[in-house]
């Protein structure tokens, strides 16, 4: 009693398999000329003819050119100079702590509105 289960491709890429073989296969002799390229004739006179005949200038629309604005360049504030800070070789860098803002008081009592 061997249970043999026999897996096959889903039709879906047998599809897709065979499409990219004779897609490349139909490239393959393409560029080595077993199929001829197409010799199909021009509707419309060769480009060269087209730029051979003389064309009318087309006139050109009257726009007012805007006024160039002038540049303004803004300067920027000027800074404080800093110090350098010096410090000896071992030595814990400098760190300047910020400012802690205090913490509000607590209000001490109770609220007049709770005596009733």
């Amino acid at each position: 009693m061997e249970n043999t289960a026999r897996s096959a491709l889903h039709p879906m890429l047998t599809v897709a398999a065979i499409a990219v073989t004779v897609f490349s296969a139909v490239g393959v002799a393409t560029l080595t000329g077993m199929i001829p390229a197409s010799r199909g004739t021009p509707k419309h006179e060769p480009l060269q003819a087209q730029l051979a005949e003389p064309a009318a200038p087309a006139p050109a629309p009257v726009v007012a050119a805007p006024k160039p604005r002038p540049v303004v360049k803004k300067r920027a504030a000027p800074r404080a100079p800093v110090e350098p800070i010096f410090r000896e070789a071992g030595q814990a860098p400098i760190v300047e702590a910020a400012p802690v803002p205090e913490a509000p008081k607590p209000v001490v009592g109770t609220p007049e509105s709770s005596n009733s």
